[in-house]
């Protein structure tokens, strides 16, 4: 599922500058592949926040989720930068 959606976003996302050098890229194209790209966005990160707890071993999902949601945060963004 992970690599599915990633893929369909680089399909996706690939499309545009195909679509201009054809000349036939278009606004209803545009919104299309960025409300499916930010499907599979969505789609992406919920299954990959369920994979954790089945990759960690059960003493260790506190510091594997942690890992995980820590550089998604916007709150300590500015920490990576320090």
């Amino acid at each position: 599922m992970l690599v599915s959606a990633d893929l369909a976003r680089v399909l996706l996302l690939a499309s545009i500058p195909v679509a201009y050098a054809l000349r036939a890229l278009s606004m209803p194209q545009l919104y299309a592949v960025a409300a499916v790209a930010g499907t599979a966005a969505v789609l992406f990160d919920v299954t990959a926040a369920s994979v954790v707890p089945a990759l960690v071993p059960a003493g260790q999902r506190e510091a594997g989720n942690s890992l995980w949601a820590c550089p998604q945060s916007p709150d300590v963004a500015w920490l990576r930068t320090r």
